[in-house]
């Protein structure tokens, strides 16, 4: 696997992260990639308080600054000890951690934000919070959050595939989720499965109205042939010996969690678009169900020629 060349592991403490920064070393060897350790922590002092006692805030956050510094230095040599071919980097920055990880990426050309989930792992908690979300939505390169796990490999990858011939960022993105799927499966020897959801919109009304029953029946066996049609040609573009598609009806954000709990994946790969004229965010509500549905490691991609409304 020669895919990611600068990667940014964010450690900031979130549950399972020595799981994650060991997926993140493995990956850094493999790619022959940089390996960038990071931590940014939060400072924000009131306006009200006066000037003597703000210096003295100050002077404590550059301290504490330091002292971050000098505990991922210990990291990094920790981890030369046992790779020392191994390109290792410190960073640790001061405000909000989403914007300072993202200026992070757009400043060194990072390719790959990894961390751990900041969530808790069990499924009655929610397992992403309020930076991973950010990321995910924002970060202009993939953003891999790694939930842990006992399994040292993943067992299962979920590709979830959006196809429309007549929207070409749809497209180019159903391809990037398939070669990252792909070449993440045979790093991890991975079982692939490829999701696409189809439906047919407002079929219910369709159905209490004048129209009847076998014309409702041919439209939807049309339309499902049309997907499985290019379902069939995005696979013999993308072959892979372990690769098993599901073509399911209905909705892709009830669909995919179900798919993903049902076949117990490992991770999810899922690409991400943004809505006309507002960067940063998905199409519709789809990608943001299944990321608050889900329990399971998540990488997500955006389209080629996503611009982040964050600037350094």
């Amino acid at each position: 696997m020669k895919r990611f060349k600068k990667i940014l592991f964010v450690a900031d403490g979130s549950n399972g992260e020595k799981l994650a920064l060991a997926r993140a070393i493995d990956l850094a060897e493999s790619n022959k990639a940089k390996l960038t350790l990071m931590d940014v922590l939060g400072f924000e002092v009131e306006a009200s308080v006066e000037k003597t006692t703000r210096l003295t805030i100050h002077q404590l956050h550059k301290e504490l600054l330091a002292d971050r510094r000098n505990e991922l230095r210990q990291m990094r040599q920790s981890i030369l000890s046992k790779h020392a071919g191994l390109r290792v980097a410190v960073e640790v920055e001061s405000g909000k951690a989403a914007v300072a990880v993202i200026r992070s990426v757009l400043r060194h050309g990072h390719d790959l934000v990894l961390k751990a989930p900041e969530g808790q792992s069990n499924k009655l908690a929610r397992l992403f919070g309020g930076t991973d979300l950010k990321l995910m939505r924002k970060c202009p390169c993939p953003v891999w959050l790694a939930k842990p796990s006992r399994r040292r490999r993943y067992r299962k990858i979920l590709a979830a595939v959006d196809l429309n011939p007549v929207e070409a960022e749809t497209q180019s993105l159903a391809h990037q989720v398939m070669e990252i799927s792909i070449s993440l499966a045979r790093f991890e020897r991975s079982e692939l499965h490829v999701v696409h959801v189809w439906r047919l919109a407002g079929e219910a009304k369709l159905r209490g109205r004048q129209v009847t029953t076998a014309r409702v029946d041919k439209l939807l066996h049309e339309i499902r042939d049309a997907h499985a049609t290019e379902l069939k040609s995005l696979i013999e573009e993308h072959p892979y010996e372990q690769t098993t598609v599901h073509l399911l009806k209905g909705r892709a954000g009830d669909i995919i969690p179900a798919a993903v709990n049902e076949l117990d994946a490992d991770l999810i790969v899922l690409g991400t678009v943004g809505r006309a004229g507002i960067p940063g965010f998905f199409i519709g509500n789809t990608a943001e169900k299944v990321l608050g549905s889900v329990n399971c490691s998540v990488l997500t991609l955006k389209p080629e020629g996503f611009e982040t409304p964050i600037q350094v």
